[in-house]
């Protein structure tokens, strides 16, 4: 597809430091016009996924409140492909939006660690839709390392039931998927003492 010559075209001219050459020089006609029609906007949306580091990466954020799902919904996943991690706490957001949940889920797992900090304040965020972290255990359940073990759990006890069960389902599936992920046993039993504490 021509697309995909463009972007293929577009990164060679940016490892090669020819800014201003004719692949390029058609992003950047695409982009002046906005994308056009709602198809364009959904091959401009794929296309940046393909243009991680190079100056045409940030065109990518416009796209994220685009008014076609569909095309919020490549972007979202685009943002995954170029490695957007800057964009995480705007998917963080996403999460609460039934509509664009899973793509914003799936590329924010792909994230792995790097985002985990974000998460882990999201969870703990009381301030935040209960809505959005809801979807917080799963997803950490995702990235089903030993950082978002921790997260989950060393997360808020003071907190209402519902987020506690979530936590504890998380934790309980990602403990049978993953046998040899590492449960520190004096850590389990600490954060699963504060929790019934929590209750009482």
């Amino acid at each position: 597809r021509s697309s995909d010559l463009v972007a293929a075209l577009a990164r060679i001219e940016h490892e090669r430091g020819e800014a201003a050459g004719p692949a390029s020089q058609a992003l950047e006609r695409m982009l002046e016009g906005g994308g056009g029609s709602s198809a364009e906007r959904r091959e401009l949306a794929k296309l940046l996924g393909r243009m991680g580091g190079t100056r045409f990466a940030g065109a990518l954020d416009p796209l994220l409140d685009d008014p076609d799902l569909s095309v919020r919904r490549l972007a979202i996943a685009s943002a995954a492909d170029c490695g957007r991690c800057d964009l995480a706490p705007r998917l963080i957001e996403a999460l609460s939006e039934r509509e664009v949940r899973r793509e914003a889920r799936e590329a924010l797992a792909s994230m792995g660690d790097r985002i985990a900090g974000l998460l882990e304040e999201a969870l703990n965020d009381k301030r935040r839709p209960a809505r959005l972290r809801y979807e917080l255990p799963r997803l950490l359940r995702y990235l089903g390392t030993e950082r978002a073990v921790h997260i989950l759990l060393f997360s808020n006890i003071e907190d209402d039931p519902f987020l506690r069960h979530r936590i504890a389902v998380a934790l309980s599936r990602m403990r049978r998927a993953r046998e040899k992920l590492p449960f520190d046993p004096a850590r389990t039993r600490e954060a699963t003492l504060r929790r019934v504490d929590a209750y009482l």
